[in-house]
């Protein structure tokens, strides 16, 4: 009997952001923009994955029901209005990281004063 020790595909792309994430900092430190812009756009190169993962999942689902391809697929009214309110503040969120990234000391090198 033979078991399958490989990882689902969720876990490789789970690992592969946690070890993207960790050059944030520095690149934030880099930005010629300030910590707003710098958020806006980290949001902006995020949504293309996310809207081609619900994209992908809509057609699955359209196909296992036999019905035509939606475009985006569509949310109860709670749950889209949740779903707001979670980018909401996380793009809240990303706007203080990095204002306090760019306020602390820690990463930043003698060489780059």
């Amino acid at each position: 009997m033979t078991t399958d020790r490989s990882l689902p595909a969720g876990v490789w792309i789970m690992g592969l952001s946690v070890f993207c994430s960790a050059f944030g900092p520095a690149l934030i430190r880099l930005s010629p923009v300030d910590a707003a812009s710098t958020a806006f756009w980290r949001l902006a190169f995020c949504l293309l994955p996310a809207l081609l993962l619900a994209y992908r999942a809509g057609r699955q689902t359209a196909a296992k029901e036999n019905r035509p391809t939606p475009l985006f697929p569509t949310l109860p009214r709670r749950d889209g209005g949740l779903a707001l309110l979670a980018g909401l503040l996380y793009a809240g969120d990303l706007v203080l990281w990095n204002g306090a990234i760019l306020r602390t000391t820690i990463l930043k090198p003698a060489c780059w004063s």
